[in-house]
């Protein structure tokens, strides 16, 4: 018996958008075609001097252009993971066709599974702490070194006022983001939109973190759409 058809209907999630930013390209269109074109986005890494590093290469993401999906005001506040996921985000809605209103903003909510979290700022706000003392530390970087800074940023921008989750389980953080987006877990109608996004930090290679947008929708009783 194939057990993902054989699921009740309060376990069931159907994707209905998608949006990302990766190393491939932002937005589905332009990542299916260079991926299906069979392209790589492994290269030199330009972002930080890999000089003490064992490896010279990693996949990057080039070519975004943050202005195009988040507001000025916005903006200056993000750090960079941030901004990659307010950008999906963005993508996602378009996609499945959700148009975040008064009426429907609260129960319109994300949630975000990310394996490290933004590595760079963390690193940037210690180097700073133990090098110079907590006096010279920039204060935008502390909100951006929690884990959930990324998901409060994209409901803020995006209009949000619904469930705010923020999940980490290393490797398996998307898959875990799935299930947390039942509805037995969050007990509400849904209609989710599922996107990912890759980003490259000094830390770590390659991680990829995945979210999932969900919002309201007209579903068969104790599904999620």
């Amino acid at each position: 018996m194939n057990k993902r058809h054989d699921l009740p209907d309060n376990q069931r999630v159907v994707v209905t958008g998608v949006g990302m930013a990766t190393p491939l390209g932002t937005g589905r269109e332009e990542f299916s075609r260079r991926l299906f074109q069979g392209e790589s986005a492994i290269d030199a890494v330009r972002a930080f001097d890999t000089g003490a590093a064992a490896s010279r290469l990693g996949a990057e993401v080039r070519g975004f252009h943050p202005r195009e999906f988040i507001s000025v005001k916005n903006l200056r506040r993000m750090d960079r993971m941030s901004l990659l996921v307010t950008a999906s985000a963005r993508l996602a809605l378009s996609d499945a066709g959700i148009a975040v209103t008064a009426e429907n903003r609260d129960r319109v909510g994300i949630l975000f599974g990310s394996a490290f979290g933004a590595t760079d700022v963390t690193v940037q706000f210690e180097d700073t702490l133990f090098a110079q003392g907590p006096g010279a530390v920039n204060p935008i970087l502390v909100p951006n070194t929690v884990m959930n800074a990324p998901a409060g940023h994209a409901s803020i921008e995006l209009g949000f006022r619904g469930v705010n989750v923020t999940v980490t389980h290393f490797a398996v953080s998307a898959l875990t983001g799935m299930l947390e987006s039942t509805p037995v877990k969050l007990a509400w109608q849904m209609k989710l939109a599922y996107f990912q996004n890759a980003q490259f930090k000094p830390t770590e290679p390659l991680y990829v973190t995945s979210l999932l947008l969900v919002g309201l929708d007209q579903a068969p009783a104790g599904m999620s759409q």
